[in-house]
């Protein structure tokens, strides 16, 4: 049983991950009392040696900030308490096999990729042993160059078990973290019913980032009455999905909200559209995708979001 966590190890280096290692390695150095008293970064680009140094510019600041990254050793895997995982979907769940094997003591495994659909494929006997959260932020972070990212936008962040019993986070441990997580990068609030969260950030993410990946638009021209039919009838879907996974969803708020992300982020560029122009992989498969893939099992007409799911595949 966890009644502390003292050993962190946040798993990968985009701009997310290391947006996170910034603010929580400043708050563990700022902070004498913390829980959590050695951070490391785990990358798989990373060689052989443990320590590099990375760039991060604030939010609105010319500034920039030089920092050291302690990478993570066989070592710290093994006495791990937590693991931050901000990689891929796709990644995540070999990823958590991976380290699975590795530690040495039950620990916590917090998913924070786009999406949804990793978790329900997690095996039985990783899930007798670890605890599961999904941490999901409306910061803004654009990584620049290797190592270099700059904060370019103020969020919020919900923070939710997935699956956990006493027996492997105690409360004391989890309001330990929490804490930590709130002085490094505020605010995180606490869900106790994490999934609607994670459903409403997914009915976003089936709207946006397809539209601006097939049509290779920033984020505010997803608000031109041209796309207005494409969302409302995605929108439509993932609602009706949403109802058989006993998830209780507005279309109207749901399309309101859609069109307040698009023009608050008008100028930026879709994590979809970035992994389409960079020739990358896109965690499509678990965004429109996954709605796919729902509807199947529960015999409901996704046509919009499957159609959406193979039109970006085609692309990647």
């Amino acid at each position: 049983m966890n009644n502390t966590m003292q050993n962190m190890v946040i798993v990968g280096q985009g701009a997310m991950g290391l947006l996170w290692y910034h603010h929580i390695n400043q708050a563990i150095k700022n902070n004498k009392q913390a829980s959590i008293n050695k951070l490391s970064l785990l990358s798989s680009k990373q060689d052989k040696q443990t320590l590099d140094t990375y760039q991060f510019t604030p939010y609105q600041s010319k500034a920039s900030f030089t920092g050291d990254i302690h990478y993570t050793l066989a070592a710290d895997i093994a006495c791990a308490d937590v693991f931050l995982l901000c990689v891929k979907s796709y990644q995540t769940l070999t990823t958590i096999k991976q380290l699975a094997n590795k530690t040495d003591k039950p620990a916590l495994f917090i998913l924070a990729h786009n999406g949804m659909g990793t978790f329900e494929q997690i095996s039985k006997k990783v899930l007798s042993t670890h605890a599961f959260a999904a941490l999901l932020t409306t910061h803004g972070s654009l990584k620049q160059a290797p190592l270099t990212i700059k904060h370019t936008g103020l969020g919020v962040s919900d923070f939710g078990f997935l699956h956990n019993n006493s027996k492997i986070i105690t409360k004391e441990a989890y309001n330990q973290l929490i804490q930590l997580l709130n002085t490094a990068l505020p605010e995180v609030n606490f869900q106790e019913k994490i999934a609607e969260k994670q459903w409403l950030k997914l009915a976003i993410n089936c709207a946006i980032n397809p539209i601006t990946a097939i049509h290779n638009i920033p984020n505010g021209d997803v608000g031109k009455a041209i796309y207005r039919e494409e969302i409302t009838a995605i929108i439509t879907e993932v609602c009706a999905v949403a109802h058989k996974e006993h998830i209780v969803l507005s279309s109207e708020q749901l399309l309101t909200k859609v069109y307040e992300v698009a023009k608050a982020t008008a100028t930026n560029c879709s994590s979809m559209r970035s992994d389409i122009l960079a020739g990358r992989e896109t965690e499509v498969d678990y965004i429109n995708g996954y709605i796919h893939r729902l509807g199947k099992k529960h015999h409901v007409a996704t046509p919009q979001n499957s159609l959406m799911w193979q039109q970006v595949k085609s692309l990647s």
